[in-house]
C-alpha cells in the first residue's frame, strides 16, 4: 500500500526546493543584467508622430555598474549623460530601442513624419529614415557649438521643407542640402540674451535679449535677415520659451504687464501673442482655477486653434480665433489638465487632433492626458519597464 502522507511530504520538498533554486536563479540573472533601476532616470522628452501614432522620446537604461556610479547615498541625477532614443505606440506597446549609444537627446519628427532627428552629444545632429532604420549624421567642427554653448538649446525643430533643422533655444541650423552645421553670427552690438528661435519657414528669428542687462529693460525682439523689425514693450520672462503659429506670423510668449513692478510683485506672468507682419501685440485673458506664479512652454497647438502652457501643476488650453485689422484674439472655449507633477519649462508636446498632450514629470516618466478630463497614464509604467528595458 502506498503511504500518500509521505509521499505528498515529498512532493512538497522537491517543489519548495525547485521553487527555492528558481528564486536564487531569478535573483543572480537580475544582479548580472542590464536591468532598469524604477528610481532612476527613465523617460524624458516626448516628441508625438505626425500622424499621431507613434512617440518618440529619451531612454535611459541601467546597468549594475551605472547604479553604482552614482555617488553614495545620492537620489540625484546621474553625472553622465546615459539617453537613449526610443520609440513605442501611443499606448506604449510596440516598444523599440533605437539607439545603444548613449548621450542622445531631444527627438523631433520632420513634418511628413518620415524622418526623426536627435542631437548627439554637443555637437553632432543625427537624422534616422522611420521607414529604412538608416541614419546620418551630421557634425559640426565649429568650436562655438560644442560644449558650453548649447547651455540654451532646448529642443530640434524642422523647417517646412524638410531641408533645415533648427537648434531651438541656441539659435544654429543644419542645412541638410550642405550638411553644414552653423551657429548665429555675432551681432555688431553683443547683448545679454537667450531663447533664439526660427520660424519653421525660416524668415524669422526671435530672441528674449536685455541690452542693459537689467530686469526691466528685458524685450522679446524679432529679427528678418539679421535685421531688428521688433521690440515689445513688455517685459520678457528670461529664459522662457518662445513658441511659433504654424503659419509662421504670430509668435506666443510669456512677459510682464507694464506696470509691473519687478521690486515688489510675485509672479504677474502674462501670456503675449505678437502679430509680427504689423508688430501688434495683445495679452491673453486666461482665467486661472486658482493661484498662481508662473506660465511656461507656451505651444500653439492644432493647426493654430489652440494655445497651451503650463502653470502650477496644470496645463491649460484655449481654443481661440484670431482676427486682423487690427490683430486681435477671442476664446472660444477655456480648460485646464491637472498634471500634479508636471516638469517644466520642457515643450508641451500635443497629439496631431489637439485632443491629447504628452509630457514628462519630475520623476522623469512620460505620462499622457486628454483634454476630456480622464485621468493622466504613463506612456510605460514601472513594471513594463522592468520587463522591457534591457
Amino acid at each position: 500500500m502506498i503511504n500518500f502522507s509521505v509521499q505528498t511530504k515529498l512532493s512538497k520538498r522537491v517543489l519548495i526546493s525547485v521553487l527555492f533554486c528558481f528564486l536564487v536563479l531569478l535573483g543572480v540573472v537580475w544582479w548580472y543584467s542590464p536591468a532598469i533601476d524604477p528610481g532612476a532616470d527613465s523617460l524624458s522628452h516626448p516628441a508625438w508622430s505626425p500622424d499621431g501614432k507613434l512617440i518618440a522620446f529619451e531612454c535611459i537604461f541601467l546597468s549594475k555598474e551605472d547604479i553604482d556610479y552614482r555617488p553614495p547615498d545620492s537620489y540625484g541625477p546621474l553625472q553622465q549623460a546615459r539617453q537613449d532614443i526610443c520609440l513605442s505606440n501611443v499606448d506604449g506597446s510596440n516598444f523599440r530601442r533605437i539607439t545603444t549609444s548613449r548621450f542622445m537627446y531631444y527627438p523631433t519628427w520632420s513634418p511628413s513624419g518620415n524622418l526623426l532627428a536627435w542631437m548627439n552629444k554637443y555637437d553632432n545632429v543625427v537624422v534616422w529614415d522611420y521607414k529604412t532604420a538608416q541614419s546620418k549624421q551630421y557634425h559640426s567642427s565649429d568650436r562655438s557649438l560644442s560644449g558650453s554653448s548649447y547651455d540654451g538649446l532646448y529642443y530640434l525643430d524642422w523647417s517646412v521643407d524638410e531641408k533645415t533643422i533648427f537648434l531651438q533655444g541656441s539659435g544654429a541650423t543644419l542645412n541638410l542640402q550642405t550638411g553644414e552645421l552653423s551657429g548665429l553670427p555675432d551681432p555688431e552690438n553683443k547683448v545679454l540674451g537667450c531663447c533664439d528661435t526660427w520660424s519653421s519657414d525660416g524668415k524669422y528669428f526671435a530672441a528674449i535679449e536685455s541690452p542693459l542687462k537689467i530686469i526691466k529693460d528685458i524685450k522679446l525682439r524679432v529679427y528678418q535677415q539679421q535685421k531688428l523689425i521688433f521690440e515689445s514693450s513688455q517685459t520678457a520672462v528670461f529664459g522662457g520659451l518662445l513658441s511659433w503659429s504654424q503659419d509662421n506670423t504670430t509668435l506666443a510668449w510669456v512677459g510682464k504687464p507694464l506696470n509691473w513692478d519687478s521690486d515688489h510683485s510675485l509672479g504677474g506672468d502674462t501670456l503675449f501673442l505678437t502679430y509680427v507682419p504689423t508688430g501688434e501685440t495683445v495679452s491673453v485673458p486666461v482665467q486661472f482655477d486658482g493661484p498662481y506664479y508662473v506660465m511656461e512652454s507656451p505651444t500653439w497647438v492644432s493647426d493654430d486653434k489652440k494655445i497651451a502652457f503650463a502653470s502650477s501643476d496644470r496645463i491649460y488650453w484655449l481654443d481661440i480665433k484670431r482676427s486682423y485689422s487690427p490683430f486681435s484674439i477671442t476664446i472660444q472655449k477655456q480648460g485646464f489638465i491637472n498634471t500634479e507633477d508636471i516638469f517644466f519649462p520642457d515643450p508641451l508636446t500635443w497629439s496631431p487632433d489637439g485632443q491629447s498632450v504628452a509630457y514628462m514629470t519630475s520623476h522623469r516618466i512620460i505620462k499622457i492626458a486628454a483634454i476630456n478630463g480622464n485621468a493622466p497614464f504613463e506612456l510605460m509604467p514601472v513594471w513594463d519597464r522592468l520587463l522591457f528595458y534591457k
